[in-house]
């Protein structure tokens, strides 16, 4: 609290002032300068390997794995098939570095990255594809959030877990009405948002794949 309080008077005081830097310096002091203003959670570059955990399976996992093969990143493809290894072995060793620690993960030297958008948007940002303008890294953040509520709303009904479709015969009659309906709303508000870049390229934000890209192609 008291360091939110001297960050929200800093940054007042630096208004004041119309001087940015006065709120940078303040900030340095005391070990604030994290870049957490820039709107970045990983710095660009290219080099260095990375480690991508998920299950064994296409899920959450195959976008990111291709939104990895498309950078051209180096990186470890760690598939569990043993739900041990993960929840007796991997996933307490992870926690002590990261508490979120759940799959999918990726891990970059000591950073431990968990949440689905978060690790896209580290992957993102980390190899040049999140959005090259704040414009369009919002765009781009508001695309992963919807296509994420589609998956959601899909996988309600093609895992018998949930309850909702326990059989075949409550799967096509869910399934049925989620095509009339549901699916037509969803996909018509993801068909606006490549409607409205398409004079410029056939991709999210126009010319060049952005992280949502892959996850939509998933979709």
């Amino acid at each position: 609290l008291p360091r939110a309080i001297f960050l929200w008077s800093s940054l007042r005081f630096g208004r004041r002032q119309s001087s940015s830097r006065a709120a940078s310096r303040s900030l340095r002091a005391f070990g604030m300068d994290c870049g957490c203003f820039s709107g970045f959670i990983a710095p660009q570059q290219k080099e260095g390997k990375v480690k991508l955990g998920y299950w064994g399976i296409r899920g959450l996992g195959a976008p990111l794995r291709m939104l990895l093969h498309y950078a051209g990143a180096e990186f470890e493809d760690k598939r569990y098939s043993d739900p041990q290894e993960w929840f007796g072995t991997d996933k307490p060793k992870l926690i002590q570095k990261n508490p979120l620690a759940n799959l999918p993960y990726l891990v970059d030297g000591d950073v431990v990255v968990c949440q689905t958008n978060a690790v896209f948007d580290y992957i993102g940002d980390r190899y040049g594809l999140g959005g090259e303008t704040m414009d369009q890294r919002r765009e781009c953040r508001q695309l992963l959030a919807e296509i994420y509520d589609v998956r959601n709303m899909i996988i309600e009904l093609v895992y018998p877990f949930k309850e909702k479709c326990r059989n075949e015969e409550e799967f096509k009659a869910s399934m049925g009405k989620y095509l009339q309906l549901g699916c037509k709303v969803a996909f018509s508000k993801l068909e606006g948002v490549y409607a409205k870049t398409e004079p410029q390229g056939p991709y999210a934000l126009g010319s060049k794949p952005c992280t949502a890209d892959f996850h939509m192609w998933e979709m």
